[in-house]
């Protein structure tokens, strides 16, 4: 951003300070996820599936009917949480996807004023058609 604006414009403090906001949220975000991912782990879903194939094996029992409701309750809480850290990355993505185009966009601008008075394509062509005339001016070998 400093090699295409100068840092004393308003825009570049709108673009930096946006960039910041981003960023800081991404942080966020990824500190979020991180709370969701333990929070799901502290849910041992291996023990949950264990103890709900016995009891289903052995047939459900009246007394067992709560046991399996808030066993099925904590196996939907894990997924919950798994699916908020995948929702919340997913939106970091977002996130850097538009801060690559935004860069991208930035350094496709020209501030600069150029310093060749014609676009490369041009002269690559003026440059062709010199090479194609060069041979004119060789020495002829009958001058000698």
């Amino acid at each position: 951003l400093r090699r295409k604006m100068d840092p004393g414009e308003l825009t570049y403090g709108r673009y930096l300070g946006i960039a910041e906001q981003v960023y800081l949220s991404a942080l966020d975000n990824l500190h979020e996820a991180v709370l969701a991912t333990r929070a799901a782990r502290a849910i041992d879903l291996d023990y949950i599936e264990k103890r709900l194939d016995q009891i289903e094996s052995d047939g459900i029992q009246e007394s067992e009917e709560r046991e399996v409701e808030t066993l099925e309750g904590r196996r939907q809480l894990r997924a919950e949480q798994e699916r908020r850290v995948e929702e919340i990355l997913s939106l970091n993505e977002a996130a850097m996807t538009k801060l690559d185009a935004t860069s991208a966009a930035i350094a496709a601008v020209r501030t600069q004023t150029s310093q060749a008075a014609l676009d490369l394509e041009t002269a690559m062509s003026e440059l062709e058609i010199l090479a194609e005339r060069a041979p004119k001016y060789a020495a002829s070998e009958t001058t000698r």
